[in-house]
C-alpha cells in the first residue's frame, strides 16, 4: 500500500500525546466513511446545499491527516456549488475519490495498530 497519510500536522498539535493522537485518528476512521457516503448521496440526489455543507465539514478532516488533494477537492465541490459553477463534474469527482479515501482509512487503521 502506498503511503498517502501524513501525520506531521497531527503530531505537532498533539505534542507527543499519543492518546490524543489516537483519539483523533479513531475519530477519522469512525466518522469519515459515513460523512463521505453522505456527500455522495447528497450529490446523487442533487441536494446541493447539503453537499456543499458536507464538503465544507470534510475539508479539515482530510487536512489533518495530510490528504491535501482530497481537501482541495472538497473545497472545489463547496465553491463550485456555492458559486453556481459547473456542477457536472462533481458527481464523478466524488465517486472517483471514494477508493482513495477508503485506502487512506485503511492506512490510518494500520497506523493505529502501532500506537
Amino acid at each position: 500500500m502506498s503511503k498517502q497519510v501524513d501525520l506531521e500536522y497531527l503530531k505537532e498539535i498533539s505534542d507527543g500525546d499519543n492518546e490524543f493522537l489516537r483519539d483523533l485518528l479513531e475519530s477519522f476512521v469512525n466518522q469519515t466513511p459515513e460523512m463521505v457516503t453522505g456527500l455522495i448521496r447528497f450529490v446523487k440526489e442533487q441536494d446541493w446545499e447539503s453537499a456543499a455543507k458536507r464538503a465544507h465539514k470534510l475539508k479539515p478532516t482530510f487536512e489533518y491527516v495530510g490528504l491535501i488533494a482530497i481537501r482541495d477537492n472538497m473545497e472545489f465541490i463547496e465553491k463550485t456549488i456555492k458559486n453556481d459553477g459547473d456542477i457536472s463534474k462533481i458527481q464523478g469527482m466524488t465517486l472517483a475519490m471514494k477508493p482513495e479515501i477508503e485506502s487512506a482509512i485503511d492506512e490510518v487503521k494500520s497506523i493505529l495498530q502501532t500506537l
